[in-house]
């Protein structure tokens, strides 16, 4: 059973902080992910792949918090059934020499600022990869039998993001606190990581706006991850 969240917070052009916010979701991902899911597709594929499964599974809720605007089609159907299968998947990567700065998207937007990211890590010949968590909840640290059926392995982890992938920026829908608390595994050591989501900020904005008002902007995203690798942020 699918509870669409479509009118949030990212998308207050005109009713201020009226819209919803990002507690509902916040609020469902404390659940145990083998009765509540809580996902985020971010274009059209994405959110196809997800329905068969949602829709053919038996006592389960699944939140599905997805733009009500176009977005950009940036998954094939096969990387979109992958996503769906994995609960992340890797959008990009150019590792060339260095240390590498591993970026983190959850939620549409977020990922679209982190595409603009990668564009600028890209012509400075910084190394990233860019990967998308649709589902932050199968990357918690299991609560109990049941719910360990459902997360994922070290191993499946180590695919997507590997264990010397220590520098990391992260940008999600929902407030920092939250996902770092809830996909701790995704975040990596606090000393070495950054996540930048929403911080109660926001008014009569666009969605540029109002990530530039909440700091989830690629450019903050570059700053933070400048930091990190220890480069100057210019």
């Amino acid at each position: 059973f699918p509870v669409v969240a479509t009118s949030h917070t990212w998308e207050n052009g005109k009713n201020e902080q009226s819209h919803q916010d990002t507690t509902f979701c916040e609020a469902l991902l404390g659940e145990m992910n083998d009765m509540v899911r809580v996902v985020f597709p971010a274009d059209y594929n994405s959110t196809l792949a997800l329905l068969p499964e949602i829709y053919s599974s038996r006592g389960e809720l699944a939140c599905m918090v997805i733009p009500k605007r176009d977005r950009p089609c940036i998954f094939t159907e096969e990387e979109a059934r992958n996503l769906a299968r994995a609960g992340a998947h890797v959008v990009d990567e150019d590792l060339s020499e260095g240390t590498p700065l591993l970026l983190i998207a959850n939620g549409a937007y977020q990922l679209s600022e982190l595409v603009q990211a990668c564009e600028r890590l890209r012509d400075t010949g910084t190394p990233f990869r860019l990967v998308y968590a649709q589902e932050p909840g199968r990357f918690r640290h299991p609560r109990d039998r049941f719910e360990a059926k459902v997360c994922v392995t070290d191993e499946e982890l180590e695919q997507i993001i590997p264990g010397h992938y220590h520098h990391r920026v992260v940008l999600t829908h929902m407030r920092p606190e939250v996902f770092r608390g809830h996909a701790s595994r995704l975040c990596g050591d606090p000393a070495r990581s950054q996540v930048l989501g929403y911080i109660n900020r926001g008014g009569t904005l666009d969605e540029a706006g109002m990530l530039f008002a909440n700091r989830c902007s690629w450019a903050h995203a570059l700053y933070h991850g400048a930091r990190l690798l220890g480069e100057p942020a210019d």
